[in-house]
């Protein structure tokens, strides 16, 4: 949908489960995540989670994603996977306080 608009993703990001081994929210296998990244062409960020998580942890490993990987060069993010508001303001107050913008690309 992001290159349908002219839009090129620089990187996927998703967090697992290292536990697991799998995408903590959906479930989905890391494997299979990496696949369909590379079938895109474009980096993944993963940013893996201890089981059990506290807030305050899962925070810090977002923070270092951010500050340590490619992601520390982008200036927007658009997010695929967020239909419920307040986990998107959260998540926009936690970028915009980077100086990094959520867009709304991938909606109507």
């Amino acid at each position: 949908m992001l290159r349908g608009r002219r839009v090129e993703p620089r990187a996927l990001i998703t967090t697992s489960s290292e536990t697991f081994d799998r995408v903590s929210h959906h479930g989905v296998r890391r494997s299979l995540v990496l696949l369909q990244a590379q079938a895109l062409g474009i980096e993944l960020v993963e940013v893996l989670l201890p089981s059990p998580c506290s807030m305050e942890e899962y925070e810090r490993c977002f923070e270092r994603a951010f500050a340590e990987t490619v992601l520390a060069e982008i200036e927007a993010v658009a997010f695929g996977d967020i239909f419920l508001e307040d986990l998107r303001a959260y998540r926009e107050r936690k970028l915009e306080a980077r100086g990094v913008v959520c867009r709304p690309l991938l909606r109507p």
